[in-house]
């Protein structure tokens, strides 16, 4: 039986191909899938412990506001330095600081991290390299890291600006490697002295205590970092703790691979799942179509003494030969699918780190046994069936594209907003901050702003209390939101702030339009003293009645060229650039759907050519009654094109049903909203029709070119 399988395979070697891509081209996804994950994974894990490694102890801020942690007391430090085992302990303070490159654009401020710091004086708990000129000594004196030198042509003695948010005139005395990387990852860095870092990257003076942002402690020869964490906590007062390196490089790696490392793998592996689903669709139909051409075969061999174990055996075996083989090749193309998957990241905007690739055995192993598994279970039951043959509302905006979260916000100083008001065709400039606090013990996303003048610039729709009674004793919030906590106004809500402050606000007011500000809105005057490096995000304005829209917008882009040079734009420009992010993750679903559509382009093909196969006598009869080769060719062609469509509409309307469940099933204000676009839906449905016309080329032409004579005799 091992002998005729294997025949039987050879003679059918375009179908075996056919089945062979199908197979291959799932695994690969899912294969590319895994590698790309595993490769962030280890390169991520590269770049926290080199930038935490080398630090044996870490003293920080116990409680986390959001992806923030409050500060360390600077008077800490004299105190950590007496402690027996500790050889140093350096100052770490750092915040929001974009460097705009020699074209006056600002550098990587959409998308990688922007951040500031002091310059850290011992190589031991810095992972940042001179490789060029020496550290900053005066206050106007900067070291920049290498990658952000080459993108914004900055070299050694070069003069530029540094965004804090406010700009400061730097003079760049230094070029640092990250380790030998030219930055960590995607980002930029730029060190300053410690004074000037708390003269630029804190809030105003006076507003707190000299605060850190961390104390980074190297042990004595012979102390081991857990022991000297141990020595360290009894001097430690109440909100400080004491962590090795090593755990703070652990706890940074866990906390992206539960956020955008598990989002991005968990959505990669969902559409590999689909291109699996549909390769196995592919390989069951094909299977069946072949058991069934066979049957004549099988029927001979019970003739001849095979049992039906035999028979089932044997198209298990051509099963698992096909799904090894298919599987084996999916895994070697997955190397191309990883390497494509982070070239359209790249493409789209979302910038990964560099590293070569990763190969894991464990990854390998899964994408061939899962491969391997769909393909035996699609044809268990083809195997099965051949064995049982018997014998025989703003009108501007100006906001500063970036990162949210721990990575630092992009964004310019309040002041900007008190500066654009005063033009004379500028009504009412409100500005927006971003950040986190502790509300009720969970942390949240809020937005701080001018009560009097946000009501102004956006319609929030409040439904109950008043804007105006918002202070700094109280806050805004969602109706959603709102209800989610049952809170009404007068509710009092216990917040603690980035600094580590806590209060108890009032719900002041209840508002039904959270797009812009989010769930939670407070008062600007109330959220700066704890905010620490003022920050704002963006500005709306509303201009005079009768200004030129036109003349308006050319004096705020005028007025915000110091400020880095953030996007002027009005409500309909606003709104395509806020829906830009929406279509950037729409675009990358796009490309990997394509995979997925290939998958079925190539089953619906291998179906047709079977289907011919099966009906050569038919197609060879109807030659025979007149019907010409055109003919035969555009009845395959409208099998095609009915088969693609019926399919279609039918992942149309299961498309449109798992959409409309997801968004009533959700949460997220973002998806509070469903809409299914007709235009869109109908274009799917057109290029279903194409997709099964290009199908159909190929069998359609074989149909046309069989032999009358030929197809009248086959059995």
């Amino acid at each position: 039986m091992i002998a005729i399988t294997a025949r039987s395979l050879w003679a059918r070697k375009r179908r075996l191909v056919a089945t062979l891509l199908a197979v291959g081209l799932g695994v690969a996804f899912l294969a590319g899938t895994l590698l790309l994950s595993d490769t962030l994974r280890a390169n991520f894990d590269r770049l926290f412990t080199q930038a935490d490694g080398g630090t044996d102890v870490v003293l920080r801020g116990a409680t986390k506001v959001g992806a923030e942690r409050t500060g360390v007391d600077a008077s800490l430090l004299a105190r950590v330095r007496s402690v027996a085992g500790v050889a140093d302990a350096q100052p770490y303070l750092e915040g929001y600081g974009q460097l705009v490159g020699r074209d006056g654009k600002p550098i990587g401020g959409n998308g990688p991290p922007t951040q500031a710091a002091n310059w850290v004086g011992d190589p031991a708990l810095n992972p940042y390299r001179l490789v060029q000129g020496h550290a900053p000594r005066a206050g106007d004196e900067v070291v920049i890291n290498r990658g952000a030198a080459r993108t914004g042509h900055l070299t050694l003695g070069m003069t530029t600006t540094l965004l804090t948010p406010q700009p400061l005139r730097v003079h760049i005395v230094g070029i640092t490697t990250f380790g030998t990387a030219d930055g960590f990852g995607p980002g930029t860095f730029t060190g300053m002295t410690l004074r000037a870092a708390r003269a630029h990257l804190t809030g105003p003076e006076g507003t707190a205590p000299a605060e850190l942002t961390q104390i980074l402690v190297r042990a004595s020869p012979g102390v081991p970092p857990q022991e000297l964490a141990a020595r360290l906590r009894p001097v430690l007062p109440a909100g400080v703790q004491a962590i090795t390196g090593a755990q703070l490089a652990t706890e940074n790696l866990n906390d992206i691979n539960s956020g955008f490392l598990g989002f991005l793998s968990t959505g990669l592996t969902a559409f590999a799942a689909v291109a699996l689903l549909v390769a196995a669709f592919s390989i069951y139909n094909t299977f069946s179509i072949l058991a069934a051409q066979r049957g004549r075969e099988s029927a001979l061999l019970r003739a001849l003494g095979a049992t039906r174990r035999q028979l089932a055996v044997a198209g298990l075996a051509e099963t698992l030969v096909v799904g090894v083989a298919g599987s084996v090749a999916g895994w070697a193309g997955g190397i191309g699918i990883a390497a494509l998957l982070k070239g359209v990241f790249d493409g789209f905007g979302f910038a990964l780190p560099a590293g070569g690739l990763v190969l894991r055995a464990s990854s390998s192993v899964l994408a061939v046994a899962v491969g391997v598994a769909a393909t035996v279970l699609a044809g268990v039951l083809p195997a099965i069936r051949a064995s049982r043959v018997a014998p025989l509302a703003a009108d501007l905006v100006v906001y500063q594209p970036g990162y949210g979260g721990g990575a630092g916000l992009a964004g310019f100083s309040p002041e900007l907003a008190a500066g654009l008001a005063r033009l004379p065709s500028v009504g009412v400039a409100a500005g927006l901050s971003r950040g986190s606090v502790l509300l009720d013990g969970t942390a949240q996303a809020i937005t701080a702003a001018d009560p009097a003048r946000i009501g102004r610039v956006l319609n929030l729709g409040v439904s109950a209390g008043s804007l105006g009674a918002v202070d700094a004793g109280s806050f805004a919030v969602s109706a959603k939101a709102s209800a989610d906590q049952h809170w009404r106004v007068g509710s009092r809500v216990p917040v603690v702030y980035p600094d580590g402050s806590r209060a108890d606000l009032r719900v002041a007011a209840i508002f039904d339009h959270p797009d812009i500000t989010g769930d939670y809105l407070f008062a600007a005057a109330g959220w700066a003293p704890h905010a620490g490096q003022p920050l704002d995000s963006m500005v709306l304005i509303k201009l005079k009645p009768g200004a030129s829209a036109g003349a308006a917008r050319a004096a705020v882009t005028a007025a915000t060229a110091a400020a880095g040079q953030p996007r002027v734009q009005d409500q309909a420009q606003y709104r395509a650039s806020a829906t830009s992010g929406v279509n950037t993750v729409l675009g990358l679903v796009y490309v990997m759907l394509a995979l997925a559509i290939v998958i079925a382009l190539m089953g619906v093909v291998n179906t047709l050519s079977l289907s011919i196969h099966e009906r050569t006598r038919e197609l060879g009869l109807l030659r025979a009654l007149g019907q010409t080769r055109a003919q035969v060719r555009g009845m395959i062609r409208w099998e095609s094109v009915i088969i693609a469509v019926f399919g279609t509409a039918g992942g149309v309307i299961l498309g449109t049903f798992l959409g409309w469940a997801v968004v009533r099933s959700s949460s997220s204000a973002a998806l509070g909203v469903f809409a299914a676009p007709p235009l869109q839906l109908a274009l799917f449905l057109v290029l279903g029709a194409v997709t099964g016309i290009l199908a159909g080329i190929r069998p359609a032409r074989r149909a046309a070119r069989l032999n009358m004579i030929s197809a009248i005799a086959a059995a």
